[in-house]
């Protein structure tokens, strides 16, 4: 079932390849002559054509539910070259499959930018693969917009001045589960399963913002790295944790190897049959909040009924978090 985020997201893709028609076409207007005809001006662009790059995870621990991210803007691309382009010019979309791994999205950055020769970066997914070449994009001064990442990293001007991204960040997300499960869960035991970097981690911070960080113990705040396919030791200790009582949703995790998603499942079963009426589906006796690093992108909304909240109420100013 697609969550209301999920749907959100789309949009907000949407939004973002539309202003990045409208950029490129201020774009095409700046480097026509006097007669109105197109010339080249910078690396990427021709008379007839402007060239942009992305690195996607089109295999790998993060393929699942991102793979067809890349395609589905081509699309809108072919679709805008078939009526004209942009000022008479086409946008050529070049996406790479970098396999959610760092390493592979700097070779194959370079290679956009050095080989292909793009104008610019447009929507590489990714906060650990994106962090790996966000300097040496800003050093090359090519613009890179619209960034597949909430990390609150991309909001940095001065050092990251070709940077730009577009999602409401997660500490923002973080608080807004956070809030939920205050509102709605409250008495409940947490359990925490994030991902290892500034992904899960900005995530975390928003939790606590609203929780406490006192209220989530230690034992309750497990782990891991999207290249582990087992995540066994760090369910057994969230199980550990786990209460007697009602019990609330809990909400796996698209990044996770397959092998790591059937142990979430098989968890699942164990702790079937003890759901809190209001609050059907798989149970745990404590809310695993795992949006952030571990969850489908549908918080605790996926059955509808999900948190109703206004991100500028919660920011509290979260680049200082």
């Amino acid at each position: 079932m697609k969550s209301r985020i999920d749907g959100s997201a789309s949009g907000m893709r949407g939004i973002a390849i539309v202003c990045l028609a409208g950029l490129l076409a201020a774009c095409g207007t700046s480097t026509a002559n006097n007669s109105g005809t197109n010339t080249a001006s910078a690396p990427g662009i021709t008379e007839t054509s402007i060239t942009i790059g992305s690195t996607q995870p089109l295999t790998g621990p993060a393929a699942p539910g991102y793979s067809e991210i890349a395609p589905a803007s081509n699309a809108y691309f072919v679709y805008l070259n078939q009526h004209g382009g942009v000022f008479g010019r086409k946008i050529l979309y070049e996406y790479l499959d970098d396999g959610y791994n760092p390493t592979i999205t700097a070779s194959q950055t370079r290679k956009l930018i050095l080989e292909t020769k793009v104008f610019g970066m447009f929507s590489a997914l990714g906060t650990p693969t994106h962090l790996a070449v966000i300097d040496y994009i800003n050093s090359e001064k090519v613009p890179d917009v619209f960034v597949s990442s909430g990390c609150n990293c991309w909001n940095n001007v001065s050092k990251y001045p070709n940077t730009f991204g577009f999602q409401p960040d997660y500490t923002i997300e973080g608080k807004i589960l956070g809030q939920y499960i205050n509102q709605n869960l409250s008495g409940q035991k947490v359990g925490y399963f994030y991902q290892n970097d500034e992904f899960g981690l900005d995530g975390v911070k928003g939790l606590d913002a609203q929780l406490g960080a006192s209220s989530v113990s230690s034992d309750r705040r497990q782990n891991y790295v999207p290249t582990n396919t087992n995540v066994g030791p760090q369910i057994a200790a969230l199980l550990q944790g786990r209460g007697r009582g009602p019990a609330a949703r809990r909400h796996g995790h698209r990044y996770l190897p397959a092998a790591g998603r059937r142990q979430l499942e098989r968890m699942d079963h164990l702790v079937q049959g003890h759901s809190r009426p209001g609050h059907p589906g798989p149970a745990l006796g404590w809310q695993c909040a795992v949006r952030h690093g571990a969850g489908l992108h549908a918080g605790a909304g996926a059955q509808g009924g999900g948190p109703q909240s206004d991100p500028e109420q919660l920011r509290e100013d979260t680049r200082s978090d």
